[in-house]
């Protein structure tokens, strides 16, 4: 025998299924927005050193890299790097080239 559902029986169940889908809804918005990464400055701004061997050093963003948390400042955090001949007949060469700095250690300064 098939037994009925009492009405607050069915509206009970109605709100269990509907708070279940939310909170279904809900992880998979969470899971999205942790896997998606915001940062305060962006390419272009200025931006002064908070912290390392250039600190209190400013310059503009030249290129942001949201995944590493990183930015590329123009001036600030510059290694020589040894490069190789690119053919037989040329030179080897030392050149100067910036390398990219934590988005923690920077903070944006004056007007953009």
């Amino acid at each position: 025998m098939l037994q009925e559902k009492s009405p607050w029986q069915v509206e009970f169940s109605v709100q269990c299924r509907e708070k279940s889908e939310n909170w279904v809804f809900r992880k998979l918005f969470l899971l999205l927005l942790k896997s998606y990464k915001f940062m305060h400055v962006k390419k272009g701004d200025s931006v002064i050193i908070l912290a390392g061997k250039d600190k209190g050093k400013t310059g503009k963003i030249l290129r942001a890299f949201p995944k590493e948390d990183q930015v590329l400042i123009e001036g600030v955090n510059v290694k020589k790097v040894h490069e190789r001949a690119k053919k037989s007949s040329g030179k080897g060469a030392v050149i100067e080239k910036n390398f990219p700095v934590h988005v923690s250690n920077v903070k944006i300064y004056g007007k953009s």
